[in-house]
């Protein structure tokens, strides 16, 4: 059963102003296609508005240069955003990028820049790597909720 691990991210020194983080480990045995991810959503603050970030960790020993996901952000109202996104992890001579140390990596991408947090309801997120039928080498997958001092655009 994949675990959900809620992370509180000290963001700032006042109350409302720290980032939510949500992260989902993956199975040993990797992620099929078939298998999505879904992380439910909530920020302490109603009233806030917050970029969306998606956060991949990844080892070492991760087979491939590319990640690519789909991702369906849900709004409170069941309405579907969905992204496709496509991170480089390796560069041209095959040496793992993104920040970390020893063997694990992670990689960050802004999804949407501001959102009412009270709208994010769910996120789904699907591997969609071409010709890959389990996916293995990654750690967790997870949603940074990250608060914004300006209005939803």
């Amino acid at each position: 059963m994949l675990l959900v691990t809620l992370l509180i991210c000290l963001g700032g020194c006042t109350p409302g102003q720290n980032s939510v983080a949500y992260f989902t480990d993956i199975p040993d045995e990797g992620w099929t296609a078939s298998q999505p991810l879904k992380i439910q959503t909530y920020f302490p603050d109603s009233t806030a508005t917050v970029a969306i970030d998606l956060a991949v960790r990844y080892r070492h020993d991760y087979a491939y240069g590319n990640m690519c996901f789909t991702v369906d952000m849900i709004d409170s109202a069941h309405h579907v955003t969905r992204r496709n996104v496509a991170l480089t992890v390796a560069d041209d001579n095959g040496n793992m990028t993104g920040t970390g140390f020893g063997t694990l990596y992670q990689m960050r991408v802004r999804l949407h820049n501001a959102v009412p947090a009270q709208s994010v309801s769910e996120i789904v997120i699907w591997q969609s790597m071409k010709g890959v039928a389990r996916l293995r080498g990654i750690e967790n997958v997870g949603i940074f909720l990250v608060p914004k001092p300006d209005k939803p655009q």
